[in-house]
């Protein structure tokens, strides 16, 4: 049995455990729990391991996974023994708490303060920087490493040469291909990329900054981080194609702020980011940094079903929707729609194997009602990123 611990927001110390073992004979499978030291500590939870062709037992296949699940928990703040844990004051990405600040949605707003700070809100992978062992790391919010930009890599050295206190916060995105998720993403998460995808990716991916923290000064404020990113950073973003300086406008009132979020939508971003503008850097989930995205359910006839390209080749990426055939709209999206079909991609929930039947028998599908999620409608008449989740089946 392997256990690990951490403290949580009222500093307790919490412990996380697994052990792999059997449920009947050469079954084997993950044994997980969790709670406070010296307290409640939950039932064992078991998750099957099912052989596959690179692990051909059920037991290796079962350690494999325990390595999985202990090398994810020692990248989410947990620690090997107690006394390894840091504190919050020197927890950072990636040596502590990986992922940064994680923003909470846009609901509660009784805690909010005007003037606040607004930024459009981008829609792509998180990517923070660091300056290590002599060279700029980029990483994912799970503290894995970027593969496939050293294009920005390259730009940022002079930068950290000068700064190496400094962690750049940010996406790796080009608001030119916002139109094109995933085609981004296919580039953008290449572990051993070719030189035609470092290419690629040259070609298109930019790092949008969006916040700065300085590790000799923890207690900087919202406002005080967007003057030191202007101050420092923003010369070297405009120096460099790849290098872009996100920064956060002041809205003195909510209607400011609804009318900047609309304008946001409007040009093509996924919705808008508030900060709370005395508030420190935290690393945790926190309410002084809220993301703000209109979502809304309604359902159109499928026109046709569209096979992807690249990567998505032999499977439905797309289907074409019209929009005169719906039910359930929003009454004020009905009135400003201005286009007769539009494309939608395919919402989260959808696998491979579902996706290739689906361009298969696309027959079947076509002429049926198809559940649309989109966040509202576009200066133009269009659903704002429509993304199809599911076949009405009634």
């Amino acid at each position: 049995m392997k256990t690990l611990y951490k403290k949580d927001s009222k500093g307790r110390i919490r412990q996380w455990s697994i052990r792999v073992d059997t449920i009947i004979d050469n079954v084997y499978g993950i044994f997980t729990s969790d709670g406070l030291q010296g307290g409640k500590i939950k039932d064992e939870i078991f998750k099957e391991a099912k052989p596959n062709n690179q692990r051909k037992t059920s037991k290796a296949q079962a350690e494999f996974m325990m390595e999985a699940d202990i090398t994810k928990k020692l990248r989410s703040n947990y620690f090997e023994t107690v006394e390894d844990i840091k504190e919050d004051e020197i927890l950072f990405m990636p040596t502590g708490c990986p992922s940064g600040m994680v923003w909470e949605e846009w609901k509660d707003k009784k805690h909010i303060v005007y003037p606040a700070l607004a930024s459009a809100k981008l829609d792509s992978s998180k990517m923070y920087s660091t300056w290590r062992d002599g060279r700029v790391f980029l990483n994912t919010r799970s503290a894995k490493e970027h593969m496939n930009f050293r294009h920005i890599e390259e730009a940022l050295e002079e930068f950290y040469k000068a700064y190496p206190n400094i962690v750049l916060d940010g996406e790796a995105y080009n608001h030119e291909y916002a139109d094109r998720f995933e085609d981004l993403q296919s580039i953008f998460r290449k572990q051993n990329p070719t030189d035609s995808q470092r290419e690629a990716s040259k070609e298109v991916a930019k790092f949008y900054v969006y916040d700065i923290v300085d590790l000799n000064n923890l207690d900087l404020t919202a406002s005080e981080r967007q003057d030191l990113l202007y101050s420092i950073f923003n010369g070297y973003s405009n120096a460099h194609d790849c290098l872009v300086t996100w920064g956060s406008y002041t809205v003195k009132t909510e209607l400011e702020y609804d009318q900047f979020h609309e304008k946001s939508m409007d040009d093509g971003f996924e919705g808008s980011v508030l900060k709370i503008s005395d508030q420190p850097y935290v690393q945790r989930k926190n309410k002084n940094v809220m993301k703000r995205k209109p979502k809304f359910d309604c359902e159109f006839l499928i026109m046709n079903v569209i096979e992807g390209e690249g990567t998505n080749k032999g499977i439905a990426a797309k289907v074409v929707i019209g929009l005169a055939t719906h039910y359930g709209m929003n009454a004020g999206h009905i009135d400003v729609l201005a286009t007769v079909t539009q494309e939608a991609g395919m919402a989260k929930g959808w696998n491979h194997d579902m996706l290739r039947e689906m361009l298969k028998n696309k027959a079947d599908y076509i002429g049926k009602m198809a559940t649309i999620e989109y966040g509202g409608i576009t200066a133009y008449g269009k659903l704002r990123f429509p993304k199809f989740k599911a076949i009405r089946t009634d």
